[in-house]
């Protein structure tokens, strides 16, 4: 597949891409240390840089029960941590597609695949908010702290309702708001401190989106909350202090939360 041109690259695309091209340079040289939502045996399973390029805020293998020959969707792959693990639950009936918009990324991910041996994934270059796969391709959708960098989050959740089948499930990680009382400045500078450059919804606006595009059985549960303490730590360490003159603590304190989101097509 053609490599996914500037030009069709919104503004902020084009950063997140710029940023994780980076990432994917030095994955030898990143610390894969603070992976925890993975078990010590599923990273040992796996080529260190797998796991060291990995930002996720969860494991939605965890939460996604995935069976024999089932056909599998991960959005924003990365280096592959998420594909290579759900390629031993589906077995070699099943298939994974791993999509990226980040050449780079796409690169260190075929390596690790090839590195683990693994033969029943594609990686695949497009834009989660318009996947290059077919009408009802997949049986399940997988993402893991993706869907809060794009802009146009509606547009990401209707394409993972279009290339699932009838009966397939959307079981995904992300960064949500559980306080929505939290005011719009301070919103936007506690998600651009926490990574998410394009902002988060709240639990409700994610629920009512999805029962909107047509999901049943949606649920948003929220599992780790971002205390202040972290909030100001990563600010100061990214030289983001002049954010923190947005945020009152009090307000801002776990107000942002990392939340497994799970909805199914009929």
């Amino acid at each position: 597949m053609a490599e996914v041109g500037a030009a069709t690259l919104s503004q902020s695309q084009r950063r997140i891409r710029e940023h994780y091209g980076a990432v994917a340079g030095n994955a030898e040289a990143l610390d894969n240390s603070q992976i925890h939502h993975y078990s010590r045996s599923e990273q040992q399973r796996l080529p260190y840089s797998a796991c060291s390029v990995s930002r996720g805020c969860g494991n939605p293998l965890s939460r996604a029960a995935l069976k024999p020959g089932e056909r599998v969707l991960d959005l924003g792959c990365g280096g592959g941590i998420d594909v290579l693990l759900a390629a031993e639950q589906v077995g070699r009936s099943g298939c994974i597609y791993g999509l990226d918009m980040t050449s780079e990324m796409l690169e260190l991910a075929r390596r690790n695949a090839a590195q683990a041996g693994v033969k029943n994934v594609s990686f695949i270059q497009g834009l989660i908010e318009d996947i290059p796969l077919a009408n009802g391709a997949v049986d399940v959708v997988i993402s893991n702290c993706v869907i809060n960098l794009s802009d146009e989050k509606a547009s990401v959740l209707r394409e993972a309702w279009r290339v699932l089948a009838p009966g397939g499930r959307f079981v995904v990680a992300d960064v949500v708001l559980v306080r929505p009382e939290l005011p719009p400045a301070m919103r936007t500078a506690a998600a651009i401190i926490l990574g998410c450059t394009n902002g988060v919804l709240t639990v409700g606006e994610y629920e009512a989106l999805m029962t909107e595009i047509g999901f049943e059985g949606v649920l948003v549960e929220a599992h780790h909350s971002t205390p202040w303490q972290r909030l100001e730590d990563k600010a100061k360490r990214q030289g983001q202090n002049d954010l923190l003159a947005d945020l009152d603590p009090q307000l801002a304190h776990e107000a942002l939360a990392a939340a497994y989101i799970f909805g199914e097509k009929p």
